[in-house]
């Protein structure tokens, strides 16, 4: 009897001050609470995986020259531990080398506390951020925010050049990178022609309903000088090439062509008026004009056979790619390279000049097969990684799906003059 006397008056009394504290709310809120209100707390906030609201934040700005000194030593941490922060962000899993001004360190702090922050959190880019633990000793760990990725299927014409056509359609730099890489060793983009048109399928990433980065593209479908050129990317043992519509690599041996240019200004000739010496002789290479100092990569993988002044040639650079290859790259203003070296296909080996018999800038590249000069812009060079034989039928039926992916995109109208390039998105 005596408990069960203590229990009701316990009770009694938690419901008088339950109903206090609930009529103190109400006043403090200005409202008369009937019995079935129900009140409802205000949202959190919740971002980089932690409840904003159980911290107090600070939100910093990377400036010009800043390093992560600058940051760090303001937010309370000593010299030692922005150290060892620098050197585990460098750890390949991280990726950290730098910080970039403009991105953002938002540290959270415990309430009450302005001395040293619990974590600092720095946004690598819109999706990728890095997460400092700094209380007990540095320890990082990457994460990424919330995102979704989306399919987009689209299609231009192209007025000028493949950049200008993706750019003036906001498709990012990124994207026409990619094509242009796909493409790079078999289509040559200082010829595309007005009214080439392009269409493919790739997938975009998401945050906040706001595109922020390609994931990967599905198909390619460019059609320049009356034919179209397909690229699908496919997975062997681990590694994404892309591959044309029968299976063959588009990668080759040797690039299209060694450089950015702005013109060929003479091309493959077996009889052609010297511009120097006024004579008629071969020009078994092709000229390509070019502003002094314009990079030189080297088509392909190889041995420099010779680096060097070349008399009328002036300073030339041989490269030997197999043992039925060789590269020439004429007129050099400089040299990156000595002979005996190793170079990869894309490795700058100089700059184009007008050393030797030449009347203005411009780089002089020849190929040279089983001992003989080659058109270079004819040449049928061979690829370097076929597609194995035992993964033809399954690439076959993804190759057929994509074109027929691609067939569905409506081609886009014929540009006129009074249009630039058209996308359908």
């Amino acid at each position: 009897m005596r408990s069960f006397l203590f229990l009701s008056l316990f009770l009694i009394s938690l419901f008088y001050a339950c109903n206090s504290a609930e009529q103190k709310a109400s006043k403090k809120h200005g409202n008369d609470l009937v019995s079935d209100t129900i009140q409802t707390a205000p949202e959190l906030v919740y971002k980089y995986g932690f409840c904003l609201d159980s911290f107090a934040v600070r939100i910093d700005t990377v400036k010009n020259g800043q390093t992560l000194s600058h940051v760090f030593l303001p937010l309370g941490l000593n010299q030692a531990e922005i150290n060892e922060a620098d050197l585990k962000g460098r750890d390949s899993l991280i990726g950290l080398n730098f910080i970039v001004p403009g991105h953002i360190f938002t540290s959270l702090y415990l309430p009450g506390d302005t001395v040293k922050p619990q974590y600092i959190v720095y946004e690598k880019n819109k999706l990728d951020y890095v997460i400092y633990d700094v209380r007990n000793g540095i320890n990082l760990r990457k994460s990424q925010r919330e995102h979704e990725v989306r399919t987009r299927e689209v299609a231009g014409r192209i007025s000028s050049s493949l950049w200008n056509a993706f750019i003036d359609k906001d498709l990012s730099p990124d994207l026409v990178v990619r094509v242009i890489n796909a493409y790079q060793w078999s289509v040559d983009f200082f010829s595309i022609q007005p009214n080439d048109y392009y269409k493919l399928v790739f997938d975009e990433v998401y945050v906040d309903d706001e595109a922020i980065a390609v994931d990967n593209v599905r198909a390619i479908e460019l059609h320049t000088y009356d034919s179209s050129y397909y690229a699908f990317p496919f997975e062997v043992d681990g590694k994404i090439s892309f591959y044309d519509i029968e299976g063959g690599s588009l990668r080759k041996a040797l690039l299209k062509a060694p450089l950015d240019y702005i013109r060929v200004s003479s091309k493959f000739s077996n009889a052609r008026r010297h511009p120097v010496l006024g004579i008629v002789r071969p020009h078994h290479g092709v000229d390509y004009a070019a502003p002094l100092g314009t990079p030189v990569v080297s088509v392909g993988d190889g041995v420099v056979t010779r680096a060097g002044w070349a008399g009328g040639a002036g300073r030339m650079i041989v490269i030997k790619h197999n043992d039925k290859i060789k590269t020439y790259y004429l007129h050099l203003h400089k040299m990156n390279v000595k002979a005996g070296d190793h170079v990869d296909q894309g490795q700058v080996i100089g700059q184009v000049g007008s050393t030797g018999l030449s009347t203005g800038p411009h780089l002089d590249y020849r190929i040279e097969i089983n001992g003989k000069k080659v058109d270079p812009l004819s040449a049928q060079i061979p690829t370097s990684e076929p597609l194995d034989e035992k993964y033809l039928p399954v690439y076959m039926e993804v190759s057929d799906s994509l074109k027929a992916l691609l067939g569905t995109i409506p081609t886009p109208p014929v540009l006129n003059e009074q249009n630039d390039s058209t996308a359908v998105n």
